[in-house]
């Protein structure tokens, strides 16, 4: 009778476990994506502001560009920082 018990408990706790294993699995996925995501959006922005700084670059003789640098890596460090936090 008591090793019928601790079969059903061991049973319940396979079971458990292996749904645990499954969400687990599901959320590693779902972060992926998320990243994904992430580093795709900060890559299309990143090609944006360079095509603004060469835009601007051609457009004054290249005064703006010394500029336009230093407020990318203002951006892009805030942007790590807030991604960090």
């Amino acid at each position: 009778m008591n090793l019928m018990h601790e079969d059903m408990a061991r049973a319940h706790m396979d079971a458990r476990l292996r749904q645990a294993r499954v969400l687990q699995r599901g959320h590693r996925l779902a972060r992926g994506a998320r990243l994904t995501r992430r580093a795709e959006r900060a890559h299309q922005q990143a090609r944006l502001l360079l095509d603004r700084a060469a835009h601007a670059c051609s457009a004054d003789g290249g005064n703006s560009l010394a500029r336009s640098t230093r407020r990318t890596r203002r951006r892009v460090t805030a942007r790590r920082l807030n991604a960090d936090g």
